[in-house]
């Protein structure tokens, strides 16, 4: 069976053959497009949610894109937004009534509610539910979680800014709108929960939760610390997060707690040391996977940067989440980011966390946003975000991409998905490749060409760097040719 790394943009002007609805995603109009949530179908296709709205933040609506597995547009769903606030949405997959459905929850005046709506696989809306939330304060930091119970499980926190605590409530809702549990987690008010939180499976059997945030333990210190609940959402143990590498002077920020096995999880995160006494700083993105004890079993990290110099790439945040397929293979996606330009990084690895191969997606020309991945049920991943060619919000346009569990592309699009990335770019002397295990020993000459196609030079060992310094100021091509035929290349700009 053939395997391939599919590339899709889709261009939402481009979409008036499908839906009237296009007329709120017009440039001009000054709106604009995410891509913030992706899964598959029953079919084998593949669904994305592309949140619409205004510049000023306010919510237009939810377009929904039905997707072949070789990027062709099917179908498309517009769900219009209603004139209330929406805090929190998830849409996902049905696995037992082999449907759709998005959950939003909305909250005003006088109540606060969660709305879930079934679509099927014609993307058409089979049914809508409404369920009201039982408290009617303000309601934030809401989470969402789909179980393997076909369960919505959603926490979110009540603020009493009097004295600086808060109480965290869970609810298990069914998808046709019962509201099953309700609780008042009375241990996590003892801390003035603070935004970077997480909600995850963390055991099958027994049924156990895990809540991941941090808390001030008082005015000038705070922890990161992991709650494990029962199905109940009684709270079972609570220990301080060991995150390896920060030190003292470290933070990390966006985590993600993934189940992997009832004997071990993950935890990702965009990490940062500063040094103060260089006023630089060292950050990346990083996987670990635990036991059940806590104890450190495995860790990936994601760095482009050389330590101690803050001046070539930074892991950059939206994206770094993983992901487990049904064969125990995780896969992890994070970007880097240099110069108000980014690239995507995405690797798959063993239960182990050995490195299988890593895919650098994407040059530096423009703007490119991850956002979440999911996994296919014939291995790969699919990953979404948008782009844009400044930093302007002038976002009109999202991408998918889909990678099969060989990391290979066929498609037209693979000289934008390497195997290999190079740093620092631009460079006077010298740059460095780094290069993914599974095409490391494949690798038969790299050269060097100037825009015209002048053939400049070529090695065929020491792959790892490329002397550039007698080279004249300009931009030149990096390519890499593998024993199979293949090659990559790359753009560099030569100071």
């Amino acid at each position: 069976m053939k395997r391939y790394i599919n590339f899709l943009f889709v261009m939402l002007l481009s979409l008036a053959s499908l839906s009237q609805n296009v007329t709120y995603f017009k440039h001009c109009t000054g709106n604009y497009v995410e891509a913030i949530y992706t899964f598959e179908t029953s079919d084998g296709n593949i669904i994305v949610d592309c949140p619409m709205h205004e510049l000023s933040g306010t919510d237009i609506g939810h377009n929904f894109l039905k997707v072949s597995p070789n990027g062709e547009l099917l179908d498309t769903l517009f769900i219009e937004m209603d004139n209330i606030n929406v805090i929190r949405h998830l849409s996902d997959r049905d696995f037992i009534n082999n449907s759709n459905f998005f959950a939003k929850t909305v909250f005003g005046d006088t109540c606060n509610f969660l709305r879930i709506i079934h679509f099927n696989d014609d993307m058409d809306i089979t049914d809508t539910v409404n369920v009201f939330v039982p408290e009617k304060d303000s309601i934030s930091q809401v989470r969402y979680f789909h179980d393997h119970n076909n369960d919505i499980i959603m926490s979110y926190r009540i603020d009493n800014t009097n004295n600086d605590s808060c109480m965290y409530y869970f609810s298990r809702f069914g998808l046709d709108g019962t509201l099953k549990t309700h609780v008042a987690v009375t241990e996590l008010s003892v801390l003035y929960l603070m935004n970077d939180a997480c909600i995850s499976l963390y055991n099958k059997e027994p049924l156990q939760y895990a809540l991941f945030t941090e808390g001030k333990k008082n005015k000038y210190s705070s922890e990161k610390r992991i709650f494990v609940l029962d199905s109940m959402f009684y709270v079972l143990e609570s220990f301080v997060q060991d995150v390896p590498g920060l030190g003292p002077t470290g933070e990390d920020s966006w985590p993600q707690l993934t189940y992997l096995s009832d004997d071990n999880y993950l935890y990702s995160s965009r990490a940062k040391v500063l040094h103060y006494t260089t006023l630089t700083e060292d950050d990346w993105c990083q996987l670990t996977k635990y036991n059940k004890n806590h104890q450190i079993m495995g860790k990936l990290t994601v760095d482009n940067e050389p330590a101690g110099n803050d001046n070539y790439y930074h892991s950059y945040p939206f994206i770094c989440k993983a992901a487990c397929s049904h064969d125990n293979n995780i896969y992890y996606a994070c970007m880097n980011y240099y110069e108000n330009k980014n690239q995507i990084v995405v690797t798959k690895a063993d239960a182990d966390m050995e490195i299988q191969w890593q895919r650098y997606c994407f040059d530096y020309e423009t703007f490119y946003t991850g956002y979440n991945i999911a996994t296919l049920n014939n291995g790969g991943l699919v990953l979404c975000g948008w782009f844009r060619d400044s930093h302007i919000l002038t976002i009109n346009k999202m991408f998918l991409i889909i990678i099969d569990d060989e990391g290979t592309s066929t498609s037209e699009f693979k000289n934008l998905i390497k195997p290999f990335c190079i740093y620092p770019n631009p460079a006077s002397t010298s740059v460095t490749l780094d290069i993914s295990p599974d095409v490391k020993d494949l690798v038969n000459a790299v050269s060097v060409y100037d825009m015209s196609g002048r053939l400049i030079k070529t090695q065929t060992t020491g792959f790892e760097s490329v002397d550039i310094s007698s080279l004249a100021p300009g931009i030149y091509v990096i390519k890499v040719t593998l024993a199979d035929g293949r090659s990559f290349e790359e753009k560099i700009v030569k100071e």
